[in-house]
């Protein structure tokens, strides 16, 4: 396919090419008009990439926005998985073809907002997640390097001299983390850093550009017989991640204002606030299974019990009940969730003394759902309406049903946000394989039927792989999988015949 991907004079590798751009991203659009977020969104998904209407913190890989304002861009600033750009990012893509860097695009001055205190734990947690997986490689070895400012007491004076007092010990502990950070990704590279001044110099990494610290700049370049770069430490990242050097022109010293220390305490609260989306509802398990089967999937009462708990949820309780009385008028909410079997929430009323009562007192409304919900709800940070996919979120009159000697590894595509979410979590609990990513060792591919000319769709066919639609998956959680079921739900004879 990589072959195929560099002769774009043939029609139908440009096709995937176009296709493939934004593959394993999320985007999140806000402030647009509806005429042009649907510009956007075709753009978008043209390019294979996805997009959802509400920031999901743990998908979304981009926010796409003009202004630094409203709810969605306050809660991507405090993500540091998200990066906010403008929508001339994904013009600039769609015109030359080609996934471009994003940091030259970045909204709010490469996105780090530093007057915000965000720069600092923006950049260390960069450089971390760099340092794990960038291998060694020559890409800096022609390189030499000296770092400065990254404590008030560099570059004090405003003469060549003042160059001695460069190598000061960095002021806090998280400076000295950062600059330690910076100089791994440097030597990984094979780039040299100088602690003196040298000959050899041929860039100059400054972290907090400052008055005096400018004319010292100035000074020593002009003086410098290789009038060595000045740039900040965004090139050297971006250098990394998109494994070419960059111009040093786009990435000239700023001058910033570091909170690091305070930042980093404002965090966990942040989580914390993120992570009580159950909080103010009461939850309830009903276990419909009255004998055992190893066929059918069954999950452990505790561990539910301790999922609904660390996200803010109550179990029901008889202390439960007198709160849902005195709170009446609020019209609270009870979720019940089926951890096996049929389901019966008639059965499960008349079985359960606390059901049983809120029902008839009429203290709050019952909501049945499935733990692939529960699970989804979690890795979205988010409530999610269990009626809007019936057949993953609310449980059914059957028991789901275990995959039974054979081992499936399935993939999807065409699908988004929490209908994706959803699908990977029934089919890693009837006992599949789900890959985020698609190998000729996968088994199967899920489809939506509107993607048949997508390019897992293409591999698929290339390598052999069952193409289903998502009701054999509806199927099989039913009636459990049988060698041949496929046929029935085969996405693959529908476009031969095409």
């Amino acid at each position: 396919m990589e072959n195929k991907m560099k002769r774009p004079h043939e029609h139908v590798d440009t096709a995937v090419v176009d296709l493939s751009i934004f593959a394993s991203t999320c985007m999140c659009l806000t402030g647009f008009s509806t005429e042009r977020k649907k510009e956007l969104h075709k753009k978008i998904e043209s390019l294979g990439g996805r997009f959802t209407r509400d920031l999901l913190t743990a998908s979304t890989t981009h926010l796409i926005a003009e202004r630094a304002e409203g709810a969605k861009f306050k809660e991507a600033k405090r993500c540091s998985n998200i990066e906010i750009v403008t929508p001339k990012w994904i013009e600039m893509c769609a015109l030359i073809k080609e996934k471009v860097p994003t940091s030259n695009f970045y909204l709010v001055n490469s996105a780090l907002d530093c007057n915000k205190g965000k720069f600092e734990l923006s950049l260390q947690d960069t450089c971390d997640e760099l340092l794990e997986r960038i291998p060694a490689n020559p890409m800096l070895s022609g390189c030499c390097f000296l770092l400065v400012g990254f404590s008030n007491k560099d570059w004090l004076g405003t003469n060549f001299n003042s160059l001695q007092q460069i190598h000061q010990n960095a002021k806090n502990d998280e400076e000295l983390k950062f600059k330690q950070s910076l100089s791994k990704m440097i030597r990984r590279c094979m780039g040299t850093i100088y602690w003196d001044i040298h000959a050899n110099i041929t860039h100059v990494i400054v972290n907090e550009a400052e008055m005096k610290l400018s004319n010292a700049l100035a000074n020593f370049c002009s003086n410098h017989g290789n009038n060595p770069k000045t740039i900040s430490p965004e090139w050297v990242i971006a250098c990394l991640k998109s494994r070419r050097l960059q111009e040093e022109k786009d990435y000239p010293p700023q001058k910033r204002r570091i909170k690091t220390l305070k930042t980093k305490k404002k965090i966990p609260q942040s989580t914390t606030r993120q992570l009580d989306h159950f909080h103010g509802f009461f939850f309830q398990l009903c276990d419909s299974l009255q004998n055992a089967f190893t066929c059918n999937v069954m999950f452990k009462e505790d561990k539910v019990e301790k999922m609904i708990a660390s996200f803010g949820g109550r179990i029901l309780s008889r202390e439960g009940i007198q709160l849902l009385r005195s709170s009446r008028d609020k019209s609270p909410e009870c979720y019940v969730v089926n951890l096996s079997g049929p389901f019966n929430l008639e059965q499960c009323i008349r079985d359960d003394p606390l059901l049983n009562q809120i029902t008839q007192h009429n203290l709050c409304t019952i909501i049945p759902v499935t733990v692939s919900w529960l699970q989804t709800c979690n890795k979205n940070k988010s409530l999610v309406e269990p009626a809007k996919l019936n057949m993953l979120f609310q449980p059914q009159p059957w028991p789901l049903r275990r995959i039974q000697g054979i081992k499936l590894k399935v993939a999807v595509t065409g699908f988004q946000g929490i209908e994706r979410t959803g699908l990977s979590f029934v089919l890693l609990a009837i006992g599949a394989n789900y890959t985020e990513n698609m190998d000729n060792k996968n088994t199967h591919l899920i489809c939506k039927e509107d993607m048949q000319q997508g390019p897992k769709f293409q591999k698929a066919m290339e390598w052999g792989l069952r193409i289903v639609k998502v009701q054999w998956l509806h199927h099989i959680m039913q009636n459990g999988y049988k060698k041949g079921c496929e046929h029935e739900f085969s996405l693959e004879k529908r476009n031969k015949d095409v």
